[in-house]
């Protein structure tokens, strides 16, 4: 056997060993996600679903009309899973009629909740615009585009 083919036998051998290493590796860290049948992944992104629905019943009912009398009364909070550096979805409401603590309890709930479906559902998000700023007009809270 001729040292270029003892070369290129051990070569293979290296990268064969590198890329099952490897292989290793990733089934090792995937984390509790690989380890789920698709009948129970499906039943948990159910019920998780169910979860944000209710969740977002409470939120809007929480975020109130959305009333201002000043621009400082005016607030944004992003919804669901930040991807690109921004939300897709963006909640405007009014510390006049909400308590905020308490909607963005729930708004972090919320999306917690939105990003665990996330990564359970393979789905690959797409990017959302932040809004620059809520502003108090003709007595409403909205974003001026």
């Amino acid at each position: 056997m001729s040292k270029k083919q003892t070369f290129w036998i051990l070569g293979s051998l290296i990268v064969f060993l590198a890329i099952s290493i490897g292989i290793y590796n990733y089934r090792a860290n995937r984390g509790d996600y690989a380890q789920v049948s698709w009948e129970s992944r499906d039943q948990t992104v159910a019920e998780i679903d169910t979860s944000l629905k209710g969740l977002g019943i409470q939120i809007r009912k929480m975020a109130g009309s959305g009333m201002c009398e000043f621009d400082n009364h005016c607030k944004i909070v992003g919804l669901g899973s930040p991807t690109c550096g921004e939300y897709k979805n963006y909640l405007i409401y009014s510390t006049m009629d909400t308590d905020p603590t308490e909607l963005l309890k729930l708004v972090g709930e919320f999306n917690q909740k939105r990003q665990h479906l996330d990564k359970l559902s393979l789905s690959v998000p797409s990017c959302g615009v932040a809004p620059e700023k809520a502003l108090c007009i003709k007595k409403r809270c909205q974003i001026n585009r």
